[in-house]
C-alpha cells in the first residue's frame, strides 16, 4: 500500500523535469538552452548540486513548512527534487507526472537520503541557472541567440 496520487499530469508540449517544477525555473530559459544540445548545459543535477544547493539554507525536515525543497541523493549525487506540501511531496518524476506522495514514496532509483531545504524565489533559481550556463566553455558562441531570447537574463 501507499499513498501516492497524480496530482497533474505531463504536458507533452511543455517538458520540463523535477528541478524545474521544484524551483520554479524559467521554462522559456530552460527551453532555450534545451535547444542548443550542448553537453553539460542543462538543468540537471551537475547544475542543483554544485550551483544551487550552496544558495540553500538546510533545515531539518520538522522545520521544513509548505513550499521548502526536499532534495533527493544517491550516495552523494543529487537524484530528485520536490516541493512540501502538507507534511508531503509535490514532485514531478522525470519527464512525467506531478505526484503527492510522503518522503519516502518515490522510485528506488531516487536514492536513500533526502535533505530539506528552505525556498528560494523562482527568479533566483533562474538567474542562477543562467549564470551556471554563462560559465559553460561553449557560452561565447551562443550569447547573441540566448540574448535575443532571453534579454532580461543576459
Amino acid at each position: 500500500p501507499h499513498s501516492i496520487k497524480l496530482v497533474r499530469q505531463a504536458d507533452p508540449d511543455k517538458p520540463t523535469n523535477c528541478y524545474q517544477h521544484a524551483f520554479e525555473i524559467d521554462y522559456i530559459v530552460t527551453r532555450k538552452v534545451s535547444e542548443l544540445a550542448l553537453p553539460d548545459m542543462h538543468l540537471g543535477s551537475k547544475f542543483v548540486s554544485g550551483f544551487l544547493i550552496p544558495k540553500l539554507t538546510e533545515i531539518t525536515q520538522q522545520q521544513a513548512k509548505n513550499v521548502d525543497y526536499i532534495i533527493y541523493f544517491d550516495a552523494k549525487s543529487v537524484t530528485h527534487a520536490g516541493i512540501i506540501t502538507d507534511n508531503r511531496v509535490n514532485s514531478k518524476w522525470g519527464e512525467g507526472h506531478i505526484y503527492e506522495h510522503k518522503p519516502e514514496e518515490v522510485p528506488a532509483d531516487y536514492g536513500l537520503e533526502a535533505k530539506f531545504y528552505t525556498k528560494i524565489p523562482g527568479e533566483l533559481a533562474t538567474k542562477t541557472f543562467v549564470e551556471y550556463v554563462k560559465l559553460d566553455g561553449n557560452y561565447g558562441a551562443v550569447l547573441d541567440y540566448l540574448h535575443d531570447w532571453l534579454p532580461s537574463y543576459f
